[in-house]
């Protein structure tokens, strides 16, 4: 079964079984209903789904678990998720639970191919961190003086390539 079958509810429920696996408990329908905000009437009717799918091992009043179709779904979820908190919290510098609440919304309808490319930015920019430090650091406080509202000296930056210092000369770097 590919991702694109399930809806972004299901891909939530294999994600956070998975989550909770890692946490050593035995999972239950209560902790998923926990995690997720949901009822626990929720839960079960979620996990009787994914049940048929064949994604999910669980009996009534039973532990949750995932299956290994389910495993490896729940895993290609919870990687999506993980790229683009990455991309959003590192490289653009969204605060914590902006990047976590967005995320997790991304996640469910990024394309294959934006992802790979997007990977592959991610990947790029962490491994040449050293070699791009100066890009990052300058895009960073570009970013920082466009979000602040003051268009004229972005623009200043954008065009100078480096960043602008306070009095709108260029900052030695």
């Amino acid at each position: 079964m590919s991702p694109e079958k399930l809806t972004p509810s299901m891909e939530m429920y294999l994600k956070t079984i998975l989550r909770l696996e890692h946490g050593g408990s035995p999972v239950r329908v209560k902790a998923i209903a926990d995690n997720l905000g949901v009822t626990m009437p929720s839960v079960s009717e979620a996990l009787r789904s994914l049940t048929a799918k064949g994604l999910v091992d669980h009996t009534s009043y039973g532990e949750v678990g995932l299956s290994p179709d389910g495993r490896r779904l729940a895993t290609s979820v919870n990687e999506r998720f993980e790229l683009v908190r990455k991309f959003l919290s590192d490289m653009l510098r969204a605060d914590e639970a902006t990047a976590e609440r967005e995320s997790c919304e991304i996640e469910h309808v990024v394309g294959e191919e934006t992802l790979t490319r997007l990977a592959a930015f991610v990947e790029w920019m962490t491994f040449h961190r050293e070699d791009i430090k100066d890009c990052l650091t300058h895009f960073h406080d570009y970013l920082g003086v466009l979000l602040d509202g003051d268009l004229d000296r972005a623009r200043r930056m954008l065009l100078e390539g480096t960043a602008a210092s306070v009095d709108g000369t260029k900052d030695p770097a």
